[in-house]
């Protein structure tokens, strides 16, 4: 269920171009996209010359749905961090919410129900000159009833 959701998530954001023209990738091979396109809380590798760069992961504040035990409630942060650029951080973070927020995106293997944005805000990070911000996003996925 949620390690799908990972890949899939993984996936929307390395096949989707203008998220990867913002992001320098365009022409990146795997091995880069792997490396600036992050499945992490704390990202390796990192640089400032490795930016801008996105870690995604999933908080422990989901879980199965009080209501009905057939949809999980995965909450993901998506750090984006750049080389001192707010404007860039902010316009990737923006990239995010259109893919997923208020969508039921067609992923694989992962049968899920709208996505909703829970929050924005500035994050701090422990390398000098460098920007991050996070953006907080719901998914409600249907657990497999067999």
């Amino acid at each position: 269920m949620t390690t799908n959701l990972y890949s899939e998530i993984h996936r929307v954001l390395r096949t989707d171009k203008p998220f990867l023209d913002l992001m320098g990738l365009a022409d990146a091979k795997p091995a880069v996209l792997g490396k600036r396109i992050q499945k992490r809380a704390q990202p390796t590798g990192l640089a400032l010359e490795g930016m801008p760069l996105v870690s995604f992961y999933a908080i422990p504040r989901g879980g199965a749905d009080l209501n009905n035990y057939l949809v999980y409630n995965a909450i993901f942060m998506f750090d984006v961090y750049t080389n001192d650029d707010v404007s860039l951080a902010l316009d990737i973070s923006d990239r995010i919410v259109e893919l997923f927020h208020g969508e039921i995106n067609r992923f694989i293997g992962v049968e899920n129900f709208e996505t909703r944005l829970m929050a924005q805000h500035e994050s701090t990070t422990d390398l000098q000159d460098s920007y991050c911000f996070t953006t907080t996003l719901h998914f409600a996925i249907t657990l497999d009833d067999e």
